[in-house]
């Protein structure tokens, strides 16, 4: 993708954690993140909530029975009633599995 000028890496989380493919739609997104010295793209299925959650309303991920790929999430926020998964990006999106990426990042 071009992003003012500058070619942004784009990756579908679906296909990242091997979920079934979708049709793109009018609520699909890019989610556009800092990853070390470099922009990224996270395609998405829809983008509900922007949220702030505070340090001290972190808790250690969950040990999750799953045989999913859970190395990304590094935390679960609570705002309120909401509970949400914290994910860090620099796995999620693999430094050491794209060019460019690994170097800048340190």
């Amino acid at each position: 993708m071009n992003l003012r000028g500058t070619v942004v890496p784009i990756i579908d989380l679906r296909a990242r954690f091997s979920m079934a493919e979708k049709q793109y739609d009018q609520f699909t997104c890019i989610v556009v993140v800092n990853v070390g010295q470099r922009v990224v793209g996270l395609v998405v299925d829809t983008v509900s909530d922007v949220l702030n959650i505070p340090n001290d309303s972190i808790a250690d991920p969950p040990e999750l029975a799953s045989t999913g790929d859970t190395s990304c999430i590094t935390g679960m926020g609570k705002l309120g009633e909401r509970i949400v998964m914290l994910l860090d990006t620099g796995r999620l999106v693999g430094l050491d599995k794209l060019p460019g990426l690994a170097e800048t990042a340190a």
